[in-house]
């Protein structure tokens, strides 16, 4: 089994895009075979605007932390739980829209999985290359 102090900057940015992959198509088929796929039509009863805002709020913390602090981290080893901290909270967001918005509002729901879908997207892990020339960064 390989250590993580060896393993090459080539390595480490294949782990980020499997990550990557992994998560966003993991939204995908929850929401297909749990989610019944994406509905349509009108609002049944109330919408639930507390678990929007929730939702909302969370594909927020995701951008803030993608567009804020990812930037700045210097490491591999950093950049990593990073990642995996704000693809979890879009993560999140889709998967609210699932469970707590559900049947209630359709539309409602496919639009914040949409934003779901668009927060995961802006982690493309384009950001690891800089890794790869060792003079901005050691990755670990």
């Amino acid at each position: 089994m390989e250590n993580n102090e060896t393993q090459s900057p080539e390595q480490a940015l294949i782990v980020l895009w499997v990550i990557w992959a992994a998560v966003l198509s993991g939204l995908f088929f929850i929401q297909f075979s749990i989610g019944g796929g994406f509905k349509t039509g009108e609002a049944e009863g109330d919408i639930p605007y507390l678990f929007v805002a929730i939702a909302l709020f969370t594909a927020v913390l995701s951008t803030l932390l993608r567009w804020l602090v990812l930037p700045r981290v210097k490491t591999m080893a950093i950049l990593l739980p990073v990642m995996i901290a704000g693809l979890s909270l879009a993560e999140g967001c889709g998967l609210l829209s699932i469970f707590l918005i559900g049947k209630s509002a359709p539309t409602i729901q496919l639009l914040i999985f949409g934003i779901s879908v668009l927060c995961m997207i802006q982690y493309i892990p384009v950001y690891g290359k800089r890794f790869l020339d060792t003079s901005e960064g050691n990755p670990q």
